[in-house]
């Protein structure tokens, strides 16, 4: 593998990072600042590209192959804004703090996740995430949801993957905030449809809200924890549309019927940020992007193998 080093950096609101095969991405200084501002991903390489800085991200953090791997235990990852997504490859990192934005996509994640205002979407409409152990760096696996935030569960079926959301989790989960479910494909439960969306290594405390998007107003949900799974059961009395029903079985004190409407108003974890115009630095030679990432017609950079140019989760409140 190639690699690059610098002593500080930002990738700035236009920029696209663009690592295109396996690569060091190297601070030279072992836990400096890197801030992504811009598109920052991985979409070539089945391998590793290594990025030996803490990240701070209000832009766009993108796996689309491999994996993106922070080795060394203080190389830490912070969202302040913007979307971390999972689109076909990985992201190991031992520690991720989640304060706004959101974090898409299925596949593995290694890390030991804090969200603390964040929205959780896993899946690609709808899908699995997996937040999973690792040796090097030593990463347990846990999950933390504190009572800023959100996970958002797609239900289109019973079927975990292919027809709703599901998170699995190796660690520890430690559960408060929100849990929405989100109508997909016109689905409606019937009476006593149950299915699982989340399972642990070990389950601690309880989502605070239960939030149904898009279902009729004739669907309720209730939420228990049996052994270390979360389990929803849908309730169906028949007709009525728009329901936004909070339930959770865990603490027997929450039923309320609300009215909202569900606006996503999050970057589509297909979409690349529009780039052109953007402007450019040359170490090497120049090609053309075409219609890519980088923009119609704009210039890219290649060094090597990796490509320079310069540089809403709306909660709904019930």
């Amino acid at each position: 593998a190639q690699s690059l080093g610098f002593a500080d950096f930002r990738n700035r609101v236009d920029g696209v990072v663009d690592i295109q095969a396996d690569f060091a991405f190297l601070h030279w200084f072992s836990n400096g600042p890197c801030s992504n501002e811009g598109l920052f991903r991985k979409s070539g390489g089945a391998g590793d590209a290594n990025i030996v800085c803490s990240v701070t991200n209000t832009g766009e953090f993108r796996s689309e192959s491999g994996r993106m791997v922070f080795p060394n235990a203080v190389n830490t990852y912070t969202q302040n804004a913007g979307a971390t997504v999972l689109a076909g490859g990985g992201i190991v990192v031992s520690s991720m703090t989640l304060n706004a934005g959101a974090l898409r996509g299925a596949g593995q994640l290694s890390a030991n996740v804090v969200n603390n205002g964040a929205s959780v979407e896993p899946g690609a409409s709808p899908g699995i995430l997996e937040i999973v152990a690792n040796a090097t760096p030593s990463i347990a696996g846990n999950y933390t949801q504190n009572a800023g935030a959100t996970l958002v569960i797609e239900v289109g079926g019973l079927t975990p993957g292919s027809e709703h959301d599901q998170v699995l989790i190796d660690g520890a989960a430690t559960l408060a905030g929100t849990l929405e479910f989100r109508q997909l494909n016109g689905f409606e439960p019937s009476q006593g449809d149950a299915l699982t969306v989340l399972t642990a290594g070990t389950l601690a405390g309880a989502f605070d809200d239960v939030v149904l998007t898009g279902f009729p107003t004739s669907i309720t949900a209730v939420t228990s924890v049996q052994g270390n799974s979360v389990v929803v059961t849908f309730a169906n009395t028949g007709g009525g549309q728009n329901s936004n029903t909070n339930s959770n079985a865990n603490d027997n004190s929450v039923d309320n019927t609300n009215d909202n409407t569900a606006n996503n108003d999050n970057v589509n974890s297909d979409n690349s940020n529009d780039n052109t115009g953007a402007p450019q630095m040359t170490p090497d030679s120049m090609t053309d992007c075409g219609s890519g990432a980088c923009g119609a017609g704009a210039p890219m950079l290649t060094l090597s193998m990796i490509v320079f140019l310069g540089a809403r989760r709306r909660r709904i409140h019930r």
